[in-house]
């Protein structure tokens, strides 16, 4: 179980917070916005305004982990990396036991001991992470309705992280991605205090002059960002972040703690893609149990079709995942002016455009995104049977002359593949026809691209 499923995980698989988080309310955020009383919103920083393709923040120093594969740190880089900054934040507090956060500086210098290289490496591979963070960070669509609406409304923005990088660049981050409004940002790094002990607050409001219930303070953290604010006097609002979210709403919590430490670091950046794209609003709603991919086009594309083309594109057997790239392929020919088809197929282009831009020509290893491709259905198909009763089966309640059910274990990736992949397309009756008499389906369909998908991949799928 990855370390933050473990913190927020029950032993019985339910989510310690899941109340707040389903109580999440946006309307009633905007509304508090609008009281005149509040003077200021403050924001924190990543996971609300920004957000990155993680599921955990450590993940991201795979990235610079690839860029180091001509240098002998390549290879144990990560545990290098972390092992610098808990030696770090140690010294820190033998040297002053006040200060609660190191400095990226720090960080590095500690590494430089830890692996005896020069100034000069060290000095390159910090670079190298900036870069990284910086390129992989983006504006969170939810929080930057919030943003635009305080904006507009007149009220003095801030923003207020607990993070070892420097104010400066958070500060250019933020004016790359459009947050110019903001008008202060006070980083842990820098005063030495954190959120989490309530100690930043403190100086955010003497800084600023203003009472508490003046401020109004939104964050992913409930314990950092609404419990220390709220002891500190500041009205505050609880945001989940999209990984959260992700977790708690869509019933996947138990089925990735289970699989989700076997994924290599490539896989787990992709799920985080993933994650942050599709998951952005933490609301209860949002899921609908017993679908697949939530009768959503974008989800479909960005989070299945798109992660089953990579695949393919990385792998020597293609035909492994043809399904998908000849249902895509038909969708193109076909000229489809459906919306929903044109989602999916702008959704699924978006992710591997997205793909591309994160690895660049570094992900090259088919062996881990198979590894993904097949976790990533496993869920798939958790939701499935969830709602239907049956994995990928015949459905009794449509037709209750057909009793029987196709074995997942029975399926072969093709056959599974190509089932999910058609899903969207039918309804019920149609989707049991293609289970039980897939060739018999296909030749009484009058669906063009259903019949361009048949021409190109005649040979059945066997059980």
């Amino acid at each position: 179980m990855t370390g933050f499923l473990r913190t927020i995980l029950r032993p019985a698989g339910r989510f310690t917070t899941f109340g707040q988080a389903s109580a999440f309310s946006l309307s009633r955020i905007l509304k508090t916005i609008d009281d005149p009383s509040v003077e200021i919103v403050s924001f924190d920083v990543y996971d609300t305004l920004l957000v990155r393709p993680v599921i955990e923040p450590a993940d991201l120093f795979f990235l610079t982990a690839l860029k180091l594969r001509k240098q002998r740190l390549s290879e144990n880089f990560i545990a290098f990396r972390q092992e610098a900054e808990r030696l770090a934040r140690r010294r820190m507090r033998e040297q002053d036991p006040l200060r609660e956060e190191p400095t990226l500086d720090a960080i590095y210098e500690a590494l430089a001991e830890i692996t005896e290289l020069s100034a000069r490496e060290v000095a390159d591979i910090k670079t190298i992470e900036l870069e990284n963070e910086r390129r992989s960070l983006s504006s969170r669509k939810l929080i930057r309705e919030v943003y635009e609406h305080a904006r507009q409304k007149g009220k003095r923005l801030i923003a207020i992280s607990d993070s070892y990088a420097s104010r400066d660049f958070i500060w250019s981050v933020l004016q790359e991605q459009g947050f110019q409004a903001i008008e202060r940002i006070y980083v842990s790094s820098e005063f030495g205090r954190c959120k989490a002990s309530g100690k930043l607050y403190s100086i955010v409001l003497e800084d600023l002059k203003v009472a508490g219930s003046k401020l109004l303070h939104l964050g992913d953290n409930l314990h950092s960002d609404v419990r220390q604010a709220q002891d500190a006097g500041i009205r505050a609002a609880y945001v989940p972040s999209a990984v959260y979210t992700y977790f708690a709403l869509s019933g996947f919590a138990k089925l990735w703690a289970a699989n989700g430490d076997h994924l290599p670091l490539e896989s787990r950046l992709l799920l985080g893609m993933i994650i942050n794209t599709c998951f952005d609003k933490p609301n209860k709603k949002q899921w609908k149990p017993g679908t697949l991919f939530n009768d959503d086009g974008h989800v479909f594309g960005y989070g299945y079709l798109g992660p089953i083309l990579l695949v393919a594109r990385s792998m020597k057997h293609h035909n492994k995942a043809a399904p998908a790239g000849q249902w895509l392929q038909a969708i193109n020919i076909t000229n489809a002016t459906s919306p929903a088809l044109i989602d999916i197929s702008e959704s699924t282009s978006k992710f591997l455009t997205d793909a591309e831009a994160l690895f660049g020509d570094k992900l090259k290893n088919p062996r881990s995104l198979q590894n993904f491709s097949e976790v990533l259905f496993r869920a798939v198909a958790h939701t499935h049977s969830v709602g239907d009763k049956a994995i990928l089966g015949a459905l009794p309640s449509v037709n209750p002359s057909i009793k029987a059910t196709v074995a997942l274990s029975s399926l072969s990736l093709r056959r599974r593949i190509e089932l999910i992949v058609l899903k969207p397309l039918l309804g019920a009756r149609k989707y049991v026809q293609l289970v039980v008499d897939r060739p018999k389906f296909f030749t009484m369909t009058k669906n063009p691209a259903l019949k361009f998908y048949y021409r190109q991949n005649r040979r059945d799928a066997s059980h």
